[in-house]
């Protein structure tokens, strides 16, 4: 159970112990909300989880789901299925209102023939995931029974990661922690690193990832050792030549969304010490302005 999902062992344990007993009981899983930042795994999670029951698995992602969406899905899920509602957080106020009833009571209120009808439905297990659990209607959020949230990976957890996706390939604890230190602490975009270094690897006929090999692979994807990519390196050049930015400012400069910025750019380049936010924006910190001058960015 959960072989090809490393990490957050916190939460295998729990799920196991769920899992075997509720294969043979006739109630389903509990209804649960997997939260935790972008990328740690958690419509893989699910996946695992439908896959340790034996039941099927249906996905909506809530910033396109409509009503008839949720109907269509749920018409079409036996007991014990899976129903996993990613950025749950986002769902539009009438599919919130029509998921009230199916999670609370089974039931679900659809229209038919131009009147409402009541249906009964099967006894599935809703799992919704989300980055954003501030966000979530509360109403909603009480009716989970079971909230799991996934922490963020040690170098350790990121070096099995990398060794389970490159079986066949020799690659060396140096190398190991070279790759790691690309993924910005997301293992989404560590194995998506993997994948590009397998590429490369069997294009050119080796199966050894040696540090040229790894420096080819870094410029063919647009980033540093430590994983910056153009916007990355655009809001530290910016906030080198500004005292302080908004984060509104660095989206035009960047020329990407302000949700980007706060959600895949910052938070890393925080974390590095490179930059710092308080009252009056984003600013460069020692360490970034360091950073700057040594890539040459300041030029």
């Amino acid at each position: 159970m959960f072989e090809t999902y490393i990490g957050q062992d916190h939460i295998k344990k729990v799920l196991t112990g769920l899992i075997n007993y509720h294969k043979t009981a006739e109630e389903p899983l509990q209804n649960m909300l997997i939260t935790g930042n972008s990328g740690l795994g958690k419509t893989h999670l699910s996946n695992e989880i439908a896959k340790a029951m034996g039941t099927n698995f249906i996905a909506l992602l809530a910033t396109t789901a409509s009503t008839k969406d949720l109907v269509k899905a749920v018409c079409s899920l036996k007991d014990k299925d899976i129903l996993f509602i990613d950025e749950i957080h986002a769902l539009d106020k009438k599919v919130v209102e029509m998921l009230f009833p199916i999670m609370a009571e089974g039931i679900l209120y659809a229209e038919y023939q131009g009147t409402m009808q009541r249906f009964k439905v099967s006894k599935f297990t809703i799992i919704g995931a989300t980055d954003r659990p501030g966000l979530l209607n509360p109403a909603l959020l009480n009716r989970f029974q079971l909230s799991l949230n996934l922490k963020p990976y040690t170098q350790n957890e990121f070096s099995q990661i990398i060794r389970l996706h490159m079986k066949g390939f020799d690659i060396s604890d140096d190398m190991c922690l070279k790759v790691s230190a690309m993924c910005k602490d997301v293992p989404r975009i560590l194995i998506n690193i993997t994948n590009s270094i397998k590429i490369y690897l069997k294009s050119i006929g080796k199966t050894k990832l040696e540090e040229q090999d790894l420096c080819a692979v870094r410029e063919f994807l647009g980033v540093d050792e430590l994983g910056l990519d153009t916007t990355d390196l655009i809001m530290l050049k910016y906030l080198f030549n500004n005292a302080f930015a908004s984060v509104q400012t660095l989206a035009s400069v960047c020329g990407c969304l302000v949700t980007n910025i706060e959600n895949l750019h910052e938070p890393y380049l925080i974390k590095l010490g490179f930059i710092a936010k308080d009252m009056r924006g984003r600013r460069l910190t020692e360490l970034g302005w360091d950073y700057v001058v040594k890539h040459g960015l300041n030029k």
